[in-house]
């Protein structure tokens, strides 16, 4: 495929590293060092735009060594055909350290991809499914529907750090713990947030505790979310 693309201000094409690469690596374009503290996140110009065909669209991906060795997460994004911007990448640091990205640095990827688009049919009925409206976890570990997320020494490796409930909201895991009866967790929300989505709650019951509390609400199978 070929595809016109712009450089900005000493930008670097991005380039694919190895025969089999699926990815092409992209790099900063920094006027200065950025220093990216653990929990906060950055926009990073990449130093380019690019025409991408109808039909297409480019995704920007974490690297994964800056994930493994650093906890650095560039946010999964997606860059339409019809966008001629400069095409950046958010980059989340997750890590216990601070992290310095300098010009050129090899801070994401990206991946072209084929898009499919839909047309909407209004429908007021789905066709059932054995898994139904299980959501994120919901297959647990190794099971195949809704199982219970038994083995606590893996949660209890999250205690004390940042997770994202629902993939949207930010809390600390405070406590994990299990009686006869029930495997609990306990989180602490960050920034002011809070869950209105009964759903997200659902999610945590359904494919990890039976009880789960957020702050100072307890919530569970046998609770009702508007009580709390």
């Amino acid at each position: 495929m070929i595809m016109n693309i712009k450089l900005i201000n000493g930008g670097k094409l991005p380039e694919y590293k190895t025969n089999g690469s699926v990815g092409a690596d992209c790099y900063a374009r920094l006027d200065s060092d950025v220093i990216v503290f653990p929990g906060t996140r950055i926009k990073i110009p990449l130093g380019f735009a690019v025409e991408i065909p109808e039909g297409f669209e480019i995704q920007i991906r974490p690297r994964s060594g800056l994930a493994s060795n650093d906890g650095i997460f560039t946010i999964i994004g997606t860059i339409d055909s019809d966008y001629r911007g400069e095409v950046c990448a958010i980059v989340y640091n997750l890590g216990d350290n601070n992290f310095v990205i300098k010009n050129q640095d090899r801070i994401a990827q990206l991946v072209i991809a084929p898009v499919i688009k839909a047309k909407w049919k209004l429908s007021d009925e789905l066709t059932e499914t054995a898994r139904g409206k299980g959501g994120f976890g919901s297959t647990g570990l190794n099971s195949k529907y809704y199982e219970p997320f038994t083995k606590i020494s893996e949660v209890e490796k999250t205690l004390g750090k940042r997770v994202l409930i629902d993939n949207s909201i930010d809390a600390i895991v405070e406590k994990v713990f299990v009686d006869s009866n029930w495997t609990y967790v306990h989180f602490r929300l960050l920034g002011g947030q809070k869950i209105n989505d009964k759903d997200s709650i659902d999610l945590l019951l359904t494919s990890a505790f039976q009880r789960v509390k957020i702050d100072n609400h307890l919530f569970g199978k046998e609770i009702n979310f508007e009580d709390n």
